[in-house]
């Protein structure tokens, strides 16, 4: 997901330097990567617990979160002006913690990596939900039950044409000739 999220955006910056090339593009690989090294690992390397986990499924396969990093969990963009996107952004993060139905990760915080700025903007889902809703702030559980049967059609119709595309349905071969006779 993170090179495909760097290839769209670099598709982007492209269309907007004109007379692209490879070696824009290998200068734009270069930044992110410097970025990383210089100011992203290290914030990655801060958000507390030990364990990581990249592209999750979560929701049954319905949402694909990009990583968790201890009960943090991050969704990788890098795009050029990041403003304009974060309050999608936002709703994918806090979509994918709902999707954690059973609080399998433990997940306490919900953070935003900015490759291209080489930021992790992050906070605690407490504070989020504090934020995003008016009068007494629900449970976490309770927004998981509700969103969960709010979502339940689309996820078992997803599951579904995930399973037919990963088992096809069996091919019957075609009878030889007609003489050929189904076997008893």
């Amino acid at each position: 997901l993170f090179l495909a999220q760097i290839r769209s955006d670099f598709a982007e910056w492209r269309s907007e330097h004109a007379g692209g090339g490879s070696g824009r593009d290998l200068d734009g690989f270069a930044h992110l990567w410097e970025g990383y090294l210089a100011h992203g690992r290290r914030q990655l390397a801060g958000v507390d617990g030990g364990r990581v986990i990249l592209s999750l499924e979560l929701g049954g396969g319905y949402g694909v979160a990009d990583l968790v990093v201890g009960r943090c969990l991050i969704e990788v963009k890098t795009a050029f002006d990041p403003a304009a996107s974060m309050g999608d952004w936002l709703n994918q993060v806090l979509a994918y913690a709902l999707l954690d139905w059973s609080d399998a990760l433990g997940v306490n915080t919900i953070a935003i990596y900015l490759g291209w700025q080489a930021l992790l903007a992050s906070e605690s889902l407490t504070r989020v939900l504090a934020a995003a809703t008016p009068g007494p702030t629900p449970s976490l559980e309770d927004l998981r039950a509700d969103f969960r049967s709010a979502m339940q059609a689309d996820m078992d119709e997803s599951f579904a044409m995930r399973m037919r595309q990963r088992y096809p349905p069996f091919v019957t071969p075609a009878l030889q000739g007609s003489a050929a006779q189904p076997r008893p």
